[in-house]
């Protein structure tokens, strides 16, 4: 169908790319957070660091290379802040490149920053392609390169974009047509409306200031989405051909939920509300609110109110009705269960989830995430037990549910709490003066002693014995 949905940082980069020459260009950046953080450990695994400004690096996260780990976890990071760096402080970037020292950074730790520098500055003198360099640059030629540019570009349900991707596709629209597709919320220019912050601030300054034409704006366009609000009004600014999709809600009587509806779409503040009943039992019940006290409760609680939405219209469809959560992996492990009623079929809910992460989403995949992860953690009976929930691993062990709550009972009378042995031990907690108790090298003798030693004894050469390991269940 030759349609491609590229988020906007992957299609500055591949058009970029196009303008200036694929030869010129790679087709994954060299400072792409992944690629990046294997860079940036490889520089600071690096020999040359204790005798130049990297030192400080190290001094300050209290590490040394031997750290190879945690090194790894804070490249990990230093990725995403560089990243974060070149989206929405790009100038900081290029004064590093140029040997200079941002104006920001005048009252902040110099040694904080000479490090950030040095980083930078070694990253950009193995690969200069950065993206800020190359946005630059595709943005000077891209008026010769006009022919070779989509006729049309459409940015579809764009929240916010940093201000240098904004400059490059205003830039990108003299040659070409860029199509916002904007969910603006009020039909009225609301982009000066000050919050009520910002109002109690000004009339603390100035007593006899009337601001009473400010509070009548409505007060949740006012508070809440600042961020949607800048960028609605950074786009505004521009030259541009503006076609307006509002839809008014022509009508007599209104639900609460319509009657704040159209307060925020016409930008006032509405102190009546009809009392349009929204259900068949003769109340407004377009908004409610539930109290409940689990995630299980809460979703219990969805499935008897779309019950009885469905109930009460004939026409609602299953497909018609959307569900939306800040969070939908703390609900998710919840859903098959309470929407599904194996004793009453007509009880049941056909329900999909979507933007659930694939480590979450599978089962399988979680616990080989987890198995991995296993290497650099403290070992903890709860860490090293939980991937035997997996099916996967339950049949590559030939293990069945008995035996899995067998093997729990062992590791409870073992008295393993984490550690795989003293040496790790001393290596995590960073301590010499500790002992081996309660670590998988301990528990593991006292199960094997305890199931070979004849005598009824729970203590031999010093060692207290688990003595719960009997017969075949040795095989386990």
């Amino acid at each position: 169908m030759n349609v491609d949905f590229p988020l906007p940082t992957r299609f500055v980069w591949d058009l970029s790319r196009n303008v200036l020459g694929k030869a010129n260009v790679p087709t994954q950046s060299p400072y792409k957070r992944e690629v990046l953080q294997w860079r940036i450990f490889e520089i600071l695994s690096s020999q040359e660091n204790d005798q130049d400004s990297l030192a400080s690096f190290f001094t300050y996260f209290n590490l040394s290379q031997r750290d190879t780990a945690q090194m790894f976890d804070v490249a990990v990071r230093l990725a995403d802040v560089f990243e974060q760096y070149a989206v929405y402080r790009p100038q900081w970037l290029t004064d590093w490149e140029k040997g200079r020292d941002p104006s920001e950074f005048k009252d902040i730790d110099s040694d904080v920053m000479g490090w950030q520098k040095t980083l930078w500055q070694r990253l950009y003198a193995q690969n200069s392609n950065t993206p800020v360099a190359l946005q630059h640059q595709a943005e000077i030629q891209l008026a010769s390169k006009a022919n070779t540019l989509p006729e049309h570009i459409y940015l579809f349900a764009v929240g916010s974009l940093p201000p240098q991707f904004m400059r490059f596709f205003f830039v990108l629209s003299q040659e070409t047509n860029v199509h916002f597709l904007i969910l603006n919320p009020c039909q009225i220019y609301w982009g000066d409306a000050l919050t009520d912050k910002q109002i109690s601030t000004l009339e603390r300054k100035n007593k006899t200031v009337d601001l009473q034409a400010e509070r009548d704006i409505n007060p949740l366009l006012r508070n809440l989405g600042q961020q949607g609000k800048e960028f609605i009004d950074a786009v505004l600014q521009q030259q541009h051909v503006q076609i307006d999709a509002f839809e008014s809600l022509l009508t007599a009587e209104l639900t609460l939920l319509q009657s704040i509806q159209q307060g925020i779409l016409d930008g006032e503040r509405k102190t009546t509300f009809s009392e349009k009943p929204s259900s068949t039992n003769g109340i407004d019940d377009s908004i409610c609110i539930h109290a409940c006290h689990s995630p299980v409760r809460e979703l219990q609680v969805l499935k008897e109110v779309l019950l009885q939405s469905l109930k009460d219209n004939s026409s609602l469809q299953l497909d018609e009705i959307l569900v939306l959560t800040p969070n939908i992996e703390d609900y998710a492990p919840f859903v098959e269960t309470v929407f599904s009623d194996p004793l009453e079929s007509n009880l049941d809910l056909s329900v999909s989830i979507s933007d659930r992460r694939p480590v979450e989403s599978d089962p399988d995949i979680k616990s080989f995430i987890s198995v991995l992860a296993l290497a650099n953690s403290r070992f903890s009976v709860e860490d090293v037990f939980a991937p035997l929930s997996s099916d996967a691993l339950k049949q590559f062990f030939a293990l069945d549910s008995d035996e899995i709550e067998r093997i729990q009972q062992w590791l409870s009378a073992s008295a393993v709490v984490w550690g795989k042995d003293l040496v790790h031990k001393q290596a995590v907690i960073d301590a010499s003066e500790l002992n081996d108790k309660h670590t998988w090298y301990a528990a593991i003798q006292r199960l094997a002693i305890g199931m070979c030693n004849p005598q009824e004894s729970f203590v031999a050469d010093g060692i207290a014995l688990a003595d719960v390991v009997e017969g075949q269940q040795q095989q386990v």
